[in-house]
């Protein structure tokens, strides 16, 4: 999982790095396994990301950059062992539910010894 994060962040990196040099950049890691990094480019594209312990399977970071329409983009995440948890208002919202998927959900849930049946 790891890996695949770190290849996320370096095709991240990789794919915006023609776009701005980057003037600010830190990056802290302790022994125990923690890290905290982070950098800022100069059209004020930021990302950032780290790991504390005890919870070290969790990692947390944020990136946002300002899109071609002049929309700031805030990403949050966690990633972890069920995946990668994207958050933001920019991301795509799921449709509503159709009334009839609903009324099927409810006649389930009011008829448990249907499932029984084979």
């Amino acid at each position: 999982m790891f890996r695949q994060i770190l290849l996320f962040v370096a095709l991240f990196s990789v794919a915006f790095s023609d776009l701005a040099p980057v003037p600010t950049s830190s990056s802290v890691q302790s022994e125990d396994g923690s890290f905290q990094w982070k950098y800022e480019t100069s059209d004020q594209s930021q990302h950032q990301e780290g790991r504390q312990l005890p919870d070290g399977l969790n990692v947390q970071g944020k990136y946002q950059y300002t899109d071609k329409d002049g929309n700031e983009i805030i990403i949050q995440y966690v990633a972890n062992h069920e995946g990668y948890h994207p958050s933001g208002g920019s991301l795509p919202k799921a449709p509503p539910v159709p009334p009839h998927t609903l009324r099927g959900l409810e006649h389930n849930a009011a008829h448990p010894e249907e499932d029984q049946l084979v």
